[in-house]
């Protein structure tokens, strides 16, 4: 028996807990109340004061020598508010509410309600899930009523011993038994009244809830009476003797409560542990006593054990977990007493003592003597073929040899079998022969090894096994006669000769295969069923072999031609005498499953014409669907053609799948089948029932579906020339009709022209046969000769003339661009090749094409090789695919996904389809794509490493200036800039503008890329996001930065650029700057630096006197003397005030302070535009710049712009505008208010020069209001010659001048205008009025002046109307009017 041990522990429902928190309780009620207490110098109006240290005489088991309590017991008082006034738990919980310290919301209420009762049992639980027992009882002093929790943790904490048993008495079986108890009480006490205590019994005692055998074992708590009568509401309850209630009644109440209960004739004896309880109703005077007790065995048990190992000798693990003699073994324990501060069981030793195998004579046993065994302590002889030495063994002779004599003591008696003989088990005595089919060449054996496969023994008793005849074998093992031995499988047997030949590709020979059995049966058509064996070759399916060579089978296209079975087989209504059994019968024409039916004569010409007459249709829609103007057709109508397109593609290259030699699994199969029209296949058609079956005839007709079709295409544009539209270009409209169906069709026109070249394998050497007919065999002779002919005189007339066509017509597009005229008829004529694709990627539609072309060239110049056709089409498709990724040809995102989309599920389904077929070339030739792509891993990493380094240490382009600007306020000024940078310093310079889609390259150039920083600082430019990236860049990077200051441009406030504010400052919507590394902070400090500390500073003054594009001259001398630092002065932006440092009466040279004289000529080609305007300065100058040389080789005399002259130029230019060459007037926002612009339309066009409107993007053309009302009312009703003129002007055809586009676009636009100039003495009037009196615009404004409209808006606060939304403008044309 273990020890008797008690505890309390309080954190955790332990029996002695609910005692001593009642002790404590009555402990501070008496303090309480007691007038020298420690509560007694409490006043009303403070917090009350620990009284804790005072109970330090209560026997606490477990409180520390600080004197705080024991985990789990706590002490806790509320005022009648539900306010903490005292914890002993911590200091930091007085002055916090019920609801705070607690997860319950009605414990307060309880509390109060319990108090007032006089004092109850409570559970709760704590703020961390703890659920808590505490008594409650109400305090009253100084006129101040409270309530006291006393309590303990309320959790049941059993001992990790599962094993334990109630069974048993051991120390973890008390401890349970204890904890049991303790939760019994814990769950009794706060029972609210009889009904609840009646129902928490019925539970612990029937093993629910908390007490389930899944949380409390085998153990059972019992709840009893006081007087240990067992209540009517109890479950379970024990047999009692009556001897045990007085031991039982008197342990309960005494502190230790166990209590050893004796044997009894009807009970077994026990120890119990019992605790006497008394429960108090809460509501009511009700109080019950009670007995809880749980009851252990006397014995102490076996060893615990998890497994065997755990166990001693002879004995092994029961399910129970305890250890346990084997059978024959009796058991003797041994028990050691642990101390009471034990929580492990007691150590238990077990002994077995085995007793098995012995002789005895009554209770004395000895050992068994040789030559006899003894089972069960009797001596037995030992019979013949056994073995009994002295002592507990006895065992057989073993097998091999057998026992002759009884009373053996050793092995040695045992003897072995001669060769040829077997003993077949242990215990034998005599030995059999060898049967026939096996043979025994050693002693000993247990058995006789049967003839190997190959060999046979027709005799008993044989030694060695006879072999068969060289080439010959048996089926099995065990042959017994020569006739066993024959052709092993894979091989036949030929007729008469006993000699077995490897069976022929195509073909299955099962072992006794022989030719001499097949002959009679060449012609029928019987079929085997699977698993029959056969006694000659059959033909394997997807094969066939022709009458007259029964053993030469040729490959079939479609296994379902060929059935396989007997040889000369095919399906149905196929003819046998035709190889592959690739023809009908006449007659009949192809199914699905392969077979061949009847032709039906009604259903097959509807099938025939019907087909034609939709193929007739849909060129016809097709002819006029691709000559539709572009124009008329939406972006979505746009994507569903290339989309339809795409796929119509995309279905004849699967079609050519069908010519790889692979094997196609269902559905795919099918669907090639059916896409074979497409190919220009007419067996869907039924054309064999009209015309009957003819190779040569086939392939012509197919060569020439797309010729007939481009004649009746040719005959269609006719006819709608001829019927509906007489203007209609019937030479460009045939091509481009023509082309398209060329281009829609060309992979089916090269699969149909290289089908004499798409040949696959047949066994044996026996040659090759056409994929598209593989009746005809790839031989170059007869029909396959002919076919060959047609097909070479094909692809040299038709497909290489069309190759060369789409080849040079891609090549002419760059070429043809200048010209308007050929650029019409070179698109109009070539649209098929172009227009599906956006324009800067004309040269992906010959892509297109030749991808096709080298797509279909595989399995011709790959043939036999399926492995090296997958992996090459696969490569041909993903390459051009990578292409078409990168470049984004087609027009519209839609269609390059769908582009995408379709090759890689094509080069999926070559995947899928080279998993199911089996290579004879994968090892060698998939091992050299597999290196290859291996080494292109490395390689490609490598390359495109080095390259980046060699980019980074050797840039290039360098740009050794970069301008940063406004795109929509200074693209012209940028432009300019530019080309005066790399004019005057020989160097390039960069325009951010040209690739803001691609922010990652732009701030790469600023980074590495580029030598200084030119930021154009015009009123927006601070404000835009990449502005901001390439600045914070530059000064990050420690790059030379030079600001030029535009009058536009408004100095930030220092609140502004703040790192917190820059998200409102900058216009961020487009670009997100963090993406890119360049956070606010970074910008804002960029700023900083560029407004305040940056010393390379242009500024362009506002009242600058340097007339035109001069100004632009001198801002680019300035920097590159910046640039080059020459003894300049250097200022700060926040230095500057108003005006310049450069443009302006103090800084610029004489020369460009003084008027200067006007270089008129007679006969000069003279340029308007508005003459303040910088950004309609700066364009003058890339038109001029560009259009130059043009104009001195038409016009000697050359050019003048008026714009770069003095301000009295508009008298000056009316006189030279009469004798002019011509007038280019540039139009801006601005010019239909400027009045030297208007002067300058109204003067040539009255002295009949040609003029030339030049619209830049912000300019608008006047509507109607502007002639009915604003220029009345500026210049007055009487002169109509005004309105007429200038009507008349605006009639003219005028060339936009895009600022912001790319020089290319530049480039083509000056040229256009370039061609208008005409030649000196080729001038004709061209302005259809006759010539007209000089008319003085700025008479006439002033004499409208004060009732003028149009004007008086102009005088109000600077409010821009619709037509004049620039305050600069306005300015300007006031100031030149006031100098007139």
């Amino acid at each position: 028996q273990g020890p008797r041990c008690e505890t309390c522990l309080f954190d955790r429902s332990w029996p002695c807990a609910p005692e001593t928190v009642l002790r404590l309780a009555g402990h501070t009620f008496m303090d309480f109340s007691t007038p020298g207490g420690s509560w007694a110098k409490v006043s009303s109006n403070s917090w009350f004061g620990s009284i804790w240290d005072n109970v330090t005489h209560l026997d606490l088991q477990g409180k520390s020598s600080e004197g705080t309590w024991p985990s789990g017991l706590f002490s806790l008082a509320f005022d009648w508010q539900g306010i903490c006034v005292s914890s002993t738990r911590s200091p930091d919980e007085i002055g916090k509410t019920v609801a705070e310290l607690h997860n319950d919301d009605d414990l307060h209420s309880r509390c109060t309600t319990a108090a007032q009762s006089g004092g109850a049992w409570i559970e709760h639980v704590d703020i961390n899930g703890v659920p808590r027992l505490s008594y409650v009882t109400m305090l009253s002093k100084s006129g101040s009523v409270y309530y006291m929790l006393v309590g303990y943790s309320k959790v049941t904490v059993m001992e990790e011993s599962p094993l334990c048993s109630s069974a048993y008495s051991e120390p973890c079986s008390e401890t349970r038994a204890q904890v049991l108890v303790g939760a019994a009480i814990a769950e009794i006490l706060p029972a609210e009244d009889e009904s609840d205590l009646q129902l928490r019994v019925t539970q612990i005692t029937n093993r629910t809830g908390e007490f389930s055998p899944a949380q409390v074992g085998d153990f059972q708590v019992y709840v009893l009476s006081s007087a240990a009568a067992c209540p009517s509401y109890a479950a379970k309850c024990p047999s009692l003797d009556s001897t045990w209630i007085t031991d039982l009644i008197e342990a309960g109440s005494e502190d230790i409560s166990w209590v050893s209960l004796p044997a009894t004739t009807s009970t077994e004896a026990s120890e119990v542990y019992v605790r006497r309880i008394e429960w108090s109703s809460p509501t009511t005077t009700d109080t019950l006593e009670l007995l809880v007790l749980v009851m252990l065995g006397t014995d102490v048990g076996p060893p615990m054990c998890n497994f065997t190992s755990d166990c001693p000798s002879s004995s092994k693990c029961s399910s129970s977990g305890r250890c346990v003699c084997d059978t024959g073994f009796t058991a003797n324990y041994t028990t050691d007493t642990l101390p009471c501060d034990s929580a492990q069981y007691a150590s238990v030793s077990l002994q077995c003592a085995d007793v098995r195998n012995l002789k005895c004579d009554g209770l004395v046993c000895s050992e068994c003597p040789g030559g006899y065994y003894c089972p069960y302590g009797t001596a037995l002889p030992c019979a013949a073929g056994f073995v009994c030495p002295a002592g507990p063994t006895m065992s057989l002779c073993p097998a091999g040899t057998i026992g002759i004599e009884s009373l053996a003591t050793s092995y040695d008696s045992c003897q072995a079998c001669g060769a040829g003989t077997y003993a077949g088990s242990s215990g034998q005595t005599v030995c059999v022969e060898c049967p026939a089919g096996t043979a025994g060449n050693g002693t000993g054996e247990s058995e006789c090894e049967p003839c190997s496969v190959g060999t046979y023994q027709e005799t008993t008793g044989g030694t060695s096994c006879v072999a068969c005849p060289s080439g010959f074998t048996t089926t099995l093992r065990g042959a017994t006669t020569e006739s066993e031995c024959v052709c092993p499988s894979g091989t036949y047997q030929p007729t008469s000769a006993k000699t077995c030949l490897a069976c022929p590709e195509g073909m299955a020979c099962s072992s006794a295969n022989t030719t001499e059995a097949a002959m009679p049966m060449i012609s029928s058509t019987r079929r085997l069923a699977e698993g029959d064996s056969y006694p000659y070759p059959l033909v394997l399916e997807g094969y066939m072999t022709v009458l007259g060579s029964e053993l030469t089978p040729y490959k079939c296209k479609e296994p379902e031609w060929c059935p396989g079975g007997d040889p000369g087989s095919c399906a149905n209504n196929r003819d046998i005498t035709v190889v592959s059994c690739a023809k009908c019968e006449a007659g009949t024409h192809s199914t699905d499953d392969g077979s061949c039916v009847a032709c039906n004569s009604v259903a097959a010409p509807f099938i025939m014409f019907g087909g034609l007459a939709l193929g007739f249709i849909c060129l016809a829609i097709f002819a006029y669907l691709i000559n539709t103007s572009q124009l008329n057709q939406s972006n979505s109508m746009t994507a569903i053609i290339i989309s339809l397109g795409l796929v119509v593609s995309s279905i004849q290259t699967l079609a050519m799948f069908s010519n790889l030699d692979v094997k196609w699994m269902s559905p795919v199969k099918e669907m090639l089948q059916a896409m074979s029209l497409l190919t220009f296949d007419l067996e869907l058609l039924q054309v064999e029932c009209f015309v009957g079956i003819n190779s040569v005839w086939n392939l012509l007709v197919r060569q020439l579906i797309v010729p007939f079709a481009a004649v009746y295409i040719v005959v269609i544009v006719i006819g709608r020339k001829v019927f509906r539209d007489p203007g209609l270009e019937v030479v460009n409209e045939s091509i481009n009709a023509i082309g398209g169906l060329f281009q829609l069709f060309f992979v089916s026109i090269l699969i149909s022209c290289l089908s004499p070249f798409l040949c696959y394998k047949h066994p044996a050497n026996m040659g090759h046969s056409m994929v598209s007919d593989p009746a005809v065999l790839c031989s170059f002779t007869g029909d396959h000769l002919s076919m060959a002919l047609v097909c070479i005189f094909v692809y040299i007339f038709v497909i290489l003339p069309y190759l060369a066509i789409t080849t040079f017509a891609t090549v002419q597009y760059r070429k043809s661009m200048g010209d308007a005229l050929a650029s019409y008829r070179h698109l109009r004529r070539f649209k098929f090749l172009f227009y599906r694709y956006n324009p800067s990627r004309y040269w992906f539609g010959i892509c297109v094409i030749f991808r096709g072309l080298l797509v279909c060239l595989v399995p011709v110049v790959f043939r036999d090789y399926a492995a090296v056709q997958v992996l090459t089409v696969s490569i041909i498709l993903l390459t051009f695919t990578a292409t078409q990724l990168y470049s984004q040809p087609w027009r519209g995102t839609t269609t390059n996904l769908l582009d995408a989309s379709i090759v890689i599920f094509l080069v999926l389904l070559l995947i899928c389809v080279a998993m199911t077929t089996n290579f004879d070339d994968t090892e060698t030739v998939v091992g050299i794509f597999a290196g290859f792509a291996f080494g292109a891993v490395f390689a490609s990493a490598l390359v495109i490493i080095s390259v980046e380094v060699i980019r980074r240490l050797l840039p290039n382009p360098w740009f050794d200036f970069f301008i940063c600007h406004h795109k929509a306020a200074a693209a012209a000024q940028a432009r300019h800039l530019q080309i005066l940078f790399m004019k005057r310093s020989g160097r390039h310079c960069f325009l951010d503008s040209d690739h803001l889609t691609n922010l990652q390259e732009l701030f790469e150039i600023v980074r590495t890329r580029c030598g200084r920083l030119i930021v154009y600082l015009t009123a927006e430019t601070l404000r835009r996001p990449w502005c901001a990236g390439e600045i914070t860049i530059a000064w990050k990077v420690h790059k030379r930065v030079i600001a030029v200051r535009h009058p536009s441009m408004i100095m930030p406030a220092d609140k502004d650029i703040e790192a917190s504010q820059l998200n409102t400052y900058l216009s961020s919507a487009e670009f997100k700057l963090i993406e890119y590394g360049v956070t606010n902070d970074l910008v804002a400090s960029a700023y900083r630096w560029l407004l305040h500390e940056l010393q390379d500073v242009v500024c362009v003054a506002e009242n600058s006197v340097a007339a035109g594009r001069r100004r632009f001259d001198i801002i680019v001398d300035r920097c590159l003397t910046l640039h080059n630092r020459t003894g300049v002065e250097r200022v700060s932006l926040s230095d500057i005030e108003n005006g310049g440092i450069l443009i302006d009466s103090k800084s610029t040279s004489s020369k460009s302070t003084k008027s200067v004289a006007t270089p008129f000529r007679s006969d000069m080609v003279i340029v308007s535009s508005l003459p303040n305007d910088d950004e309609s300065l700066a364009s003058i100058g890339i038109l001029v710049g560009k259009i130059q040389s043009a104009v001195v080789e038409k016009v000697p005399e050359g050019l003048l712009v008026l714009s770069d002259y003095g301000g009295d130029i508009i008298q000056e230019a009316s006189h030279w505008l009469s004798t002019a060459h011509m007038l280019i007037v540039v139009l801006a926002e601005g010019s239909l208010q400027s009045l030297e612009q208007l002067q300058a339309i109204v003067t040539a066009m009255g002295s009949d020069i040609p003029c030339v409107p030049v619209s830049l993007p912000n300019f608008r053309f006047p509507v109607s209001q502007f002639f009915q009302e604003e220029l009345p009312s500026r210049f007055g009703v009487e002169v109509p010659e005004v309105e007429l003129r200038l009507q008349q002007f605006f009639k003219t055809i005028s060339i936009a001048f895009t600022t912001f586009a790319s020089e290319q676009v530049l480039n083509v636009q000056a040229e256009a205008l370039a061609h208008r100039i005409p030649k000196r003495g080729a001038r004709q009037g061209a302005n259809h009025l006759p010539k007209g009196k000089v008319i003085d615009l700025a008479q006439l404004e002033e004499a409208q002046r004060a009732p003028s409209h149009w004007l008086s808006q102009q005088q109000q606060q600077q409010q821009p109307s619709p037509r004049n939304t620039s305050k600069e403008i306005e300015g300007n044309d006031t100031a030149v009017r006031a100098a007139i």
